[in-house]
């Protein structure tokens, strides 16, 4: 979903297929993955309360974690990424994306690996993951 609204200058759109609370800023050919603090308090605090009495959601509430930490604080440019292929590894659609570091956006964009679906940075320790699971 695509708010015209304007935040800090720039678009904010709002993906229903992400975890309440996460948003990307949009600024031309980059977009920048943010969490929302409010938004995140409460939802980590349902989420808690849930894993403290259900063992399997808590090792996917860990993997979520670990995913989205791994994720933040990229500037990417997904018009010029590769087409989605499937990892040969652990069947994930991932694609090539330029991105750089927030700490190191003015260097050049390096190219690297991210889900498709999710956008998500697909590291080793995610394509381990996403093994285990599928």
């Amino acid at each position: 979903m695509s708010d015209d609204r304007l935040f800090a200058g720039m678009s904010l759109y709002v993906d229903p297929e992400l975890p309440p609370g996460t948003v990307d800023r949009l600024s031309g050919d980059n977009r920048l993955r943010m969490l929302l603090p409010d938004a995140v308090r409460a939802r980590v605090d349902a989420l808690w309360r849930r894993a403290e009495t259900d063992s399997a959601f808590a090792a996917e509430l860990a993997e979520e974690l670990a995913s989205l930490a791994e994720s933040r604080n990229y500037f990417t440019h997904p018009q010029k990424m590769t087409p989605a292929e499937k990892c040969e590894v652990c069947g994930t659609l991932v694609t090539f994306v330029p991105e750089a570091h927030v700490d190191r956006r003015d260097s050049k964009p390096e190219p690297a690996l991210w889900e498709a679906g999710q956008w998500r940075k697909h590291t080793p320790r995610r394509c381990k993951a996403m093994r285990r699971d599928g």
